[in-house]
């Protein structure tokens, strides 16, 4: 439990001679305003402002901060008392609990502009005073803390704003301990399975490595005491969750790979030590010179400074230590907090050129009256890969850097995105082709006979607009062999005297038609007989074995067979079967070879030979005295279907990349299925053409570096 008199005792620690009566002053009159009130957690209410405080004074913010955090809920349930507040805590105390104060007395066209609004509101009442943003980070902390006691919706929703706003914020500060603990509770709540999985394993690993641990911590300790070196500390440290959890993601690894998953800190003196140690540790573990970096001379954006190296420790396992001096480490735990140090009557000592970017954003702030402006502003510093553009109505789209007025279409509705002609950006027209940047007023124009068009995959970026037109542009082609097939089919059952309502009518003679031609359905026969993988006399054959060829059949026929011939000799000139020659190949589609794969021959009645691979069930209950051995000639030409199965994240941006590593490799992709699978990831099942194995082994490795792709295989469509 939080008390006032506990939170006064840690302000006294830094700030031993000034006076915190009106610390208790504030913290009285948030009692008297909450009385009565109970958090969703079922506590009085006046305990998230005492602990909001408590953490302020972690921060060793001053009077008018801790104030403030007292203070920060006042204006929201009682809005009559803004004046009152001025009154008796002064107009520093005041500004900051109005910067903080929520905003849900606004009206806003969509849920997305009240969040760019709060977050504009929240950094202009900032560019006065930091420490806004400060006691702002406080609350947001203790909100995660006991998110556990609100809807599940609600629960969705703050982690997600919370991962996306206030973590990179607090990084972006460099208050790292807010935001860790900012990250691993979003992650408990957005992905609790995962969230479970990852601390499990994290501290089976910990226990596990215990003695590691000790050992190099020992190792150090006695090797700068052995130097002479005093006045340091050393300590092993785990990563948080959340950064776990996406390094697995991204690099497809499981937690025994994540080789910085403790990181050891040497906190020394003054800088000479830090290059002394750093000198000491590469004599007794050898270094990894690419992951050498040096945040004292080139320090990062929010102030940090360390030596960062990577060494092969003991049992040769790669290992990270982080050495600084305690100045170092004060930025690197408090970021902003150690530098925006106020004094009492207004005084700051501020080293603004650590965080010209927020000085920029600040400025950028208060200049632009619209949120859709300001938000261009923000994703400029904190968001880079995302672009914020706003339909007529006011409602926010964000889509990937690079994305189109056609992505943004899509983004709003699939129906949208299928039917519409064209584009507005800012009142003028624009092709669909048109990048976005951010603050762009859109509006997409539409048309009842408007229908997606394959050159539209040309500059369509994102996964779900590649996804549902290429879906679209399969269900259409699919309808048009359906219809091309049947018409063929229907056309010569015509010819013999069938009527094909009679014989395809779900009796006898169609079942015997579908297992003769070993197809699943009608449809599939259809689709077979429009693309001549099955001749329509074939099927007629079935039900009239003496069926003849007419005029126009045996046309066709030939006309066939002198296609695949021409096609099986450019594709499979490469394959030798021994003891035939000149004879008629053709891939197997039940296991799919390439040149690389073991195969071997089947003889067919009458269709030539089929290329299988050597496991190929298919042949297994085949007799035996039709299969023949078979291997690739060195330099096989040709091109051959690869079915692939991945499984990555149902997010924007993945499908662009797997499709854009595989073009980049000078692939073609002829098909492609998505399928949502829940828990945020998809089904991707494609089929690309390459030359041989060594290209689908690059391809495959390719995919598996993508971030949000965790597997990739090759399908043996078997049976």
């Amino acid at each position: 439990m939080y008390s006032i008199d506990n939170i006064l005792e840690k302000a006294r620690e830094y700030m031993p001679d000034v006076d915190l009566e009106p610390v208790r002053a504030a913290a009285e009159y948030a009692a008297k305003i909450h009385e009565g009130q109970f958090r969703h957690s079922g506590t009085p209410y006046i305990m998230h402002p005492l602990a909001v405080a408590d953490l302020v004074a972690t921060l060793k913010l001053d009077v008018a901060s801790l104030s403030a955090a007292l203070l920060h809920d006042v204006i929201h349930v009682a809005p009559e008392r803004s004046e009152e507040l001025e009154q008796l805590f002064g107009l520093q105390v005041a500004k900051i609990v109005q910067g903080v104060t929520k905003l849900d007395k606004f009206q806003f066209t969509s849920k997305q502009e009240k969040q760019a609004e709060n977050f504009k509101k929240m950094l202009i009442a900032m560019s006065k005073d930091i420490r806004v943003l400060l006691v702002k980070l406080c609350d947001r902390l203790h909100n995660m803390r006991e998110l556990e006691f609100q809807s599940l919706e609600r629960q969705q929703e703050i982690s997600e704003e919370t991962l996306n706003i206030y973590a990179p914020l607090a990084e972006r500060l460099g208050i790292s301990w807010i935001r860790t603990e900012l990250e691993d509770l979003a992650f408990r709540h957005l992905w609790p399975a995962e969230y479970a999985s990852v601390k499990e394993q994290s501290e089976r690993r910990l226990k596990e490595r215990a003695d590691f641990i000790k050992d190099v911590i020992e190792t150090i300790q006695k090797t700068l005491e052995s130097n002479k070196l005093n006045g340091f500390e050393v300590f092993g440290r785990p990563k948080n969750l959340y950064g776990i959890f996406k390094k697995m993601k991204i690099q497809g690894i499981d937690l025994d790979r994540v080789y910085d998953f403790v990181a050891f800190r040497v906190i020394c003196r003054d800088v000479s030590d830090c290059w002394l140690i750093l000198g000491y540790l590469h004599n007794i573990w050898t270094p990894i010179p690419a992951r050498f970096k040096d945040f004292i001379n080139l320090p990062k954006p929010n102030g940090y400074r360390s030596l960062h190296s990577t060494v092969f420790g003991p049992q040769n396992e790669p290992m990270e230590i982080q050495i600084r001096t305690w100045q170092m480490h004060k930025v690197a735990e408090s970021g902003i907090a150690a530098h925006w140090s106020y004094k009492e009557g207004g005084a700051a000592n501020r080293e603004q050129e650590h965080f010209n970017w927020l000085k920029q954003l600040i400025e950028w702030a208060q200049e632009v009256k619209s949120p859709d402006q300001f938000m261009e502003a923000v994703q400029t510093s904190l968001f880079v890969d995302e672009v914020f553009a706003f339909t007529p109505k006011g409602d926010l789209v964000v889509v990937p850097k690079g994305a189109t007025t056609l992505d943004f279409a899509y983004g709003i509705h699939t129906e949208v995105g299928n039917s519409c002609t064209g584009a507005k950006v800012n009142n003028r027209l624009v092709p669909l082709s048109t990048k976005l940047r951010s603050g762009d007023l859109v509006e997409i124009m539409t048309s009842k006979n408007s229908r997606p068009k394959r050159d539209w995959l040309g500059f369509a970026t994102t996964t779900r607009a590649q996804s549902k037109i290429r879906q679209y542009l399969q269900n259409e082609e699919r309808k048009l062999a359906l219809d091309r097939g049947r018409q063929i089919l229907e056309k010569e059952f015509r010819r013999h005297g069938f009527s094909i309502k009679k014989v395809l009518n779900g009796g006898e003679d169609e079942k015997k038609i579908l297992d003769t031609m070993r197809v699943g359905n009608i449809e599939d026969l259809y689709r077979a007989v429009s693309s001549e993988k099955i001749l329509p006399l074939d099927v007629v054959k079935v039900l009239r074995p003496d069926a003849t060829p007419t005029e126009d059949t045996a046309l066709e026929e030939e006309r066939r067979a002198i296609h695949m011939a021409r096609l099986m000799k450019k594709q499979h000139q490469g394959i030798v079967v021994d003891g035939l020659e000149d004879v008629m190949l053709k891939i197997g589609r039940c296991c799919n070879p390439i040149p690389g794969d073991p195969i071997k021959a089947f003889i067919t009645r009458g269709r030539g030979v089929t290329i299988h691979t050597s496991r190929c069930p298919t042949l297994n209950a085949s007799a035996k005295e039709r299969v023949l051995p078979a291997h690739w000639v060195q330099g096989a030409g040709g091109v051959f279907d690869v079915p692939l199965f991945i499984m990555a994240r149902d997010e924007q941006g993945v499908l662009a990349a797997i499709t854009k590593e595989i073009s980049e490799r000078k692939s073609n992709i002829s098909s492609v299925l998505t399928k949502p699978v829940g828990d945020g990831s998809a089904e991707i099942k494609m089929v690309l053409q390459v030359e041989d194995q060594s290209k689908l082994d690059g391809i495959i490795g390719a995919l598996e570096r993508i971030k949000g792709v965790s597997a990739v295989e090759r399908i043996r469509q078997f049976g």
